[in-house]
């Protein structure tokens, strides 16, 4: 599925077009005014549509401009289609940001595969540009590193715990096998010292690296590392899945 936004004051003049592209899996969101792109705009960049395809014939330059703003605020693939084929109306549109260039008479086909292939790019850059998510424990520095690189140096009992917790591959662990693991020798820790193990752990992960522990408390059972971590062998400099 590809979303895409078209942006027209003449919206009616695009039924036709639309509809073939809604009919070859492509999520289509009308724009008539300034104020429904700049809700668009206002989202999070992997919120962002894909694709927009402008009518180059809007008045007072609108569509220069429309397309400009795009390509300056976000990644956004753009397609103008325009009846003006004249050399001087297509350089203007690719100096203002457009991707792609084409009449508006074009058969619905060529738009169709023109706009796919590009958005098909566009999204490609985004998986490659997006952060990872991957949490790494160095089970050698007692280290738990964020995915943006950022070391959390760990006292014994805090990287025990978490050790525990990235052995369960995402499944939850009872407080009572936590508590027995991390217990020994002692015999007199309990629910509270394992609340104020995390709870150290929390404050400590989102001062160094500011962002929240992916740990999860799991009500009536017990916590869970929510988010993708593997232990790291910090001899060889790589991760041990």
């Amino acid at each position: 599925m590809i979303d895409a936004i078209i942006v027209s004051s003449e919206l009616k003049n695009f039924t036709s077009m639309i509809s073939y592209l809604e009919q070859h899996d492509v999520h289509v969101a009308c724009m008539e005014t300034s104020a429904h792109l700049e809700r668009i705009l206002s989202q999070a960049p992997k919120d962002l549509p894909s694709l927009a395809i402008i009518d180059g014939e809007m008045s007072n330059n609108r569509a220069s401009e429309l397309t400009a703003r795009i390509r300056k605020e976000s990644d956004i693939g753009i397609v103008l289609l325009s009846t003006l084929q004249e050399s001087k109306y297509r350089i203007r549109a690719f100096q203002a940001g457009a991707d792609i260039y084409l009449d508006t008479n074009t058969p619905f086909e060529e738009i169709f595969v023109a706009s796919s292939n590009l958005a098909e790019r566009i999204t490609l850059c985004r998986e490659r540009a997006a952060p990872s998510s991957l949490w790494l424990l160095n089970r050698f520095d007692w280290k738990l590193i964020s995915p943006a690189n950022i070391d959390v140096c760990l006292t014994a009992m805090e990287f025990a715990f978490l050790k525990i917790l990235v052995n369960r591959n995402g499944v939850e662990c009872s407080r009572a096998d936590l508590i027995a693991q991390l217990s020994r020798p002692r015999t007199n820790w309990g629910d509270q010292h394992l609340d104020a193990v995390v709870s150290r752990l929390r404050r400590k992960v989102q001062k160094t690296v500011k962002e929240k522990l992916p740990v999860k408390m799991v009500y009536g059972k017990g916590y869970i590392f929510t988010a993708p971590c593997q232990f790291m062998d910090a001899d060889l400099d790589q991760t041990v899945i």
